[in-house]
């Protein structure tokens, strides 16, 4: 017994192999663009915390001279 979102089929006796596969192209391109917006954001990240150290930096020796 099957509906909706559970799939039934009917099999003879033997060994066999049953793969039930839902694969769209919109997914794996969205999954690429989700990779590469995870990957700008984890750039933009640290140049964030790289520009603060500078400026952090520069303030420092400006208050030193």
């Amino acid at each position: 017994k099957a509906d909706y979102a559970l799939r039934a089929l009917s099999v003879p006796a033997g060994k066999h192999k049953i793969e039930f596969k839902f694969e769209p192209a919109v997914a794996e391109a969205s999954e690429k663009a989700s990779n590469i917006g995870g990957l700008l954001s984890v750039l933009f990240a640290l140049f964030c915390f790289f520009m603060a150290f500078t400026i952090s930096k520069k303030n420092k020796a400006q208050q030193i001279s």
